[in-house]
């Protein structure tokens, strides 16, 4: 910053150009000199991870307007439109129709919002575990990351396409048959918030 001692400082895509072993030490050593001068830092950035990471209160905007305004957790866990899940981490959109104010999925009943015809049920890939006895499918192909890995499963009966986040020794085999289950309650959102019907 030019000014000594600023009090607000104005960050756009400060680590845009940097690679992403840098990004991550640089975005550290930025974070903590913020918080040792005192300063507010309003920071635009378009890499989810950086927002999450860096942030004490993130400003999620879609198509020129604030959507939601929240912790890192709070927009991850319980971000209030599709546009906002779909763009912080990722997500499994499901977009299924309500009847009598539920939603049937293959891992159970849930209860719709008040009113909602149609709802868009969000389940991030670690939210979904391995599971004898669970939804069946079968693993279509695999994403090896090393700290973990992503199967990309087409569940039987309702031929949903998920993401499941697996830890990297689980060795399943190659495509072939699986179950899963969730290991929480999935968020349901109206399909009018946000994002296509």
């Amino acid at each position: 910053a030019l000014a000594p001692e600023p009090r607000l400082i104005l960050l756009d895509e400060p680590f845009s150009n940097l690679d992403q072993s840098l990004r991550a030490r640089v975005r550290g050593e930025v974070r903590e000199i913020l918080k040792r001068a005192g300063a507010t830092a309003i920071m635009v950035t378009h890499d989810q991870e950086e927002a999450l990471s860096i942030a004490d209160r993130v400003a999620f905007m879609w198509g020129g307007r604030v959507e939601q305004v929240g912790t890192p957790d709070q927009i991850y866990t319980a971000p209030v439109t599709v546009h906002a899940a779909e763009f912080i981490g990722d997500a499994n959109i499901l977009r299924v129709p309500v009847e009598d104010g539920v939603v049937h999925l293959p891992f159970g009943d849930f209860p719709a919002p008040e009113g909602a015809r149609r709802v868009a049920v969000v389940i991030r890939p670690e939210e979904i575990q391995v599971l004898p006895g669970g939804a069946y499918g079968h693993v279509v192909s695999r994403e090896y990351y090393g700290h973990d890995q992503v199967l990309h499963v087409r569940l039987e009966e309702s031929g949903f396409d998920l993401r499941v986040r697996v830890a990297p020794h689980e060795r399943l085999g190659g495509a072939g048959p699986i179950a899963v289950g969730l290991r929480t309650t999935p968020l349901v959102l109206a399909a009018d918030a946000g994002g296509e019907d």
